[in-house]
């Protein structure tokens, strides 16, 4: 679960850069126990000051949930 966590918060990291650019401001929550690991990022998008990347002038967000069960 621990590996599993991790690939996701270095994914949606990763698709921050890519689609809302390096001067985005990336929020990270991650609460763990033993039976659930509750993971929430927020970006805050490309500045004003400049166009959002083309890998993703379509789509601004992406939401995903993913279940881990032991």
């Amino acid at each position: 679960m621990q590996l599993a966590a991790f690939r996701i918060v270095q994914e949606a990291l990763t698709n921050a850069l890519k689609h809302a650019g390096p001067r985005t401001t990336v929020d990270l929550s991650l609460v763990a126990d033993s039976c659930q690991v509750h993971i929430v990022v927020h970006d805050s998008g490309p500045p004003d000051d400049e166009p959002a990347p083309a890998a993703n002038r379509s789509e601004r967000r992406s939401n995903s949930r993913l279940r881990f069960a032991r």
